[in-house]
């Protein structure tokens, strides 16, 4: 069961503070935390994750890929 909270609670600190990243909280969330960051973060939020650091490449693809589609 993934719980929504926890789920806005992961990709406010992976994207906003670093803190976290997508290797680091259980896997049944990764999923959910990009489709609830590619819904409610800008892409200068997203890319700056990117160039901090703290999304990879790949991580920031995916979510952008996300976004585009919905």
């Amino acid at each position: 069961m993934v719980h929504q909270l926890l789920v806005k609670m992961y990709a406010s600190n992976i994207i906003t503070y670093g803190n976290r990243n997508f290797g680091t909280i259980p896997e049944n969330y990764v999923q959910p935390v990009k489709e609830y960051t590619a819904l409610n973060y800008t892409d200068w939020q997203i890319d700056n994750a990117l160039v901090q650091g703290y999304i990879t490449e790949q991580e920031y693809t995916e979510i952008m890929t996300l976004k585009n589609t919905k």
